[in-house]
C-alpha cells in the first residue's frame, strides 16, 4: 500500500533544487565567513548573498535579517527584547501580551519570563481559534513591550488578523507618544524642536511566529506592520536547523549567548553557510511558485474533503475557522480514534505523554483533543 504523508506542518523533504544550491559548501566552498582568506571570504559572499535573497523575499532590508539554528530559536530571540531587563531586572515590571495557543518555545519563554518578575497576559481565541481584538487593544498599557502571536496556526491553519493587530498597537503608540509629549509640551525649544518633537513610542513590538505560513501567504514586513518575524526552513522544503529573524532597524536584541559578534553581535557562532544558502534558495522557489502553488493546494484540499468526508461523519468532527482566516490546504479532521495513523497525532516539538495539544485544548467542545488528528496535505 502506497504511504501518503500529510504531516507537512511538522516537517517537509527538502527540495532537491535547494540541495544543489548546498551541496558546494559541505566540500569545495567550505571556509569559515569570518576568515579572511580566499575561501573564507567566499563564504562571506555566499552568506551575504542569502541574506539580500531572505531579505527581498521579506520586503526588508539585509541587516535586518539574523540567521538562526530554526523556528524555536527565532522566537526566543524575538523575545529577548524583554527577557534581559525582565532578567536583570532593570526595567521595573514589563508587560508582555501573547496567547495560550502559541508554539511550545513562545509558551515557554512566556512562563520563564513569567517567572522571572514579567507579567504576561494570555489574549483568549474564539471558536475560530482568533484572538479577542478588543481584549488586545484593552490590555495594552504604558508598561506592554511586546505582543508576540502565531501567524498560522500549526495546529488549527487558525490565521490571525495581523494587520489589524499593528493597527491597534500602532495607535496604542500615537496615543502614548502623545501622552508623554504633554509632560514637555511646554518645555524650551531646541534648534526650532520641543522635546516632544522628537519621539514615536517604539512599544510594544510586535512579533509574528510565520513559521507556517511562509510558502502559503506573501509576508511582506511592512504591510504587515511587524517589529519582529520569525521563519523556519523545515516548514518550506528547506534543510531542518535553520531559520531567520527579521528584526526591524531600531529594535535592540539583546544576544542569548556570547560569542564572536556573527550576525552584528546579535547572535554569536559560527554561521551554517550550506543551511542559510539553502533558506535562501528554498526561499527563491516558495516566492517563485507560490502564486499557481496555493490555488493547487486549495483544490487538492477540496478533492481530499470528499475522500474524508464518510471517516469526519463518523468521527464527530468539527471545523475550525473561516475561509478568510484559516490555510486553506490543510484538510482538518478532527476525529476520534486512530483510524489515518499516517496523519499527524501530536506537535513534533510537543509529542509528550498523551498531553492534549494546546490550540485543540483551547478550541474543542471539551477537553479531549488527546486522540483527534491532523491531516497536513503535502504538495
Amino acid at each position: 500500500m502506497k504511504r501518503i504523508y500529510l504531516d507537512s506542518a511538522a516537517a517537509t523533504p527538502s527540495d532537491a533544487r535547494v540541495l544543489a544550491a548546498m551541496r558546494p559548501f559541505f566540500s569545495r566552498r567550505f571556509g569559515n565567513p569570518s576568515s579572511l582568506h580566499e575561501e573564507g571570504v567566499a563564504a562571506a559572499a555566499a552568506l551575504a548573498a542569502a541574506r539580500a535573497k531572505a531579505a527581498e523575499f521579506l520586503g526588508a532590508h539585509p541587516d535586518e535579517i539574523v540567521f538562526t539554528s530554526g523556528g524555536t530559536e527565532s522566537n526566543a530571540l524575538a523575545w529577548s527584547v524583554v527577557k534581559h531587563s525582565v532578567f536583570n531586572k532593570t526595567d521595573g515590571v514589563e508587560e508582555i501580551i501573547t496567547t495560550p495557543v502559541e508554539h511550545a518555545s513562545v509558551r515557554e519563554t512566556a512562563r520563564a519570563c513569567e517567572v522571572a518578575g514579567a507579567k504576561v497576559t494570555y489574549l483568549p481565541v474564539d471558536g475560530r481559534g482568533l484572538i479577542d481584538l478588543p481584549a488586545l487593544a484593552k490590555s495594552l498599557t504604558a508598561a506592554t513591550r511586546l505582543v508576540s502571536v502565531v501567524h498560522g496556526n500549526n495546529e488549527t491553519g487558525a490565521i490571525q488578523p495581523v494587520g489589524e493587530i499593528a493597527k491597534i498597537i500602532r495607535h496604542h503608540r500615537k496615543t502614548k507618544s502623545e501622552a508623554r509629549s504633554t509632560k514637555f509640551e511646554t518645555g524650551p525649544k531646541l534648534f526650532g524642536f520641543r522635546n516632544s518633537d522628537f519621539g514615536f513610542a517604539k512599544t510594544p513590538f510586535l512579533h509574528l511566529d510565520a513559521s507556517q505560513t511562509a510558502r502559503l501567504l506573501p509576508l511582506k514586513v511592512a504591510r504587515l506592520g511587524v517589529d519582529l518575524l520569525t521563519l523556519d526552513a523545515g516548514k518550506l522544503y528547506g534543510p531542518k536547523g535553520v531559520g531567520l529573524l527579521y528584526v526591524r532597524r531600531g529594535v535592540e536584541l539583546n544576544p542569548l549567548w556570547r560569542g564572536g559578534g556573527q550576525e552584528a553581535g546579535r547572535r554569536a557562532g559560527t554561521e551554517n553557510v550550506p543551511a542559510i544558502v539553502g533558506l535562501a534558495r528554498a526561499l527563491e522557489i516558495v516566492a517563485a511558485e507560490r502564486a499557481r502553488e496555493a490555488p493547487r493546494l486549495v483544490a487538492t484540499a477540496a478533492h481530499r474533503q470528499c475522500s474524508f468526508a464518510d471517516a469526519r461523519r463518523r468521527a464527530n468532527g468539527f471545523g475550525i475557522g473561516r475561509p478568510r482566516y484559516r490555510l486553506r490546504h490543510r484538510q482538518r479532521l478532527l476525529e476520534w480514534g486512530r483510524r489515518a495513523a499516517l496523519c499527524y497525532n501530536g506537535f513534533g516539538s510537543e509529542r509528550r505523554g498523551g498531553r492534549a495539544r494546546r490550540p485543540l485544548q483551547f478550541r474543542s467542545r471539551d477537553n479531549s483533543s488527546r486522540a483527534r488528528l491532523r491531516p497536513q496535505i503535502n504538495p
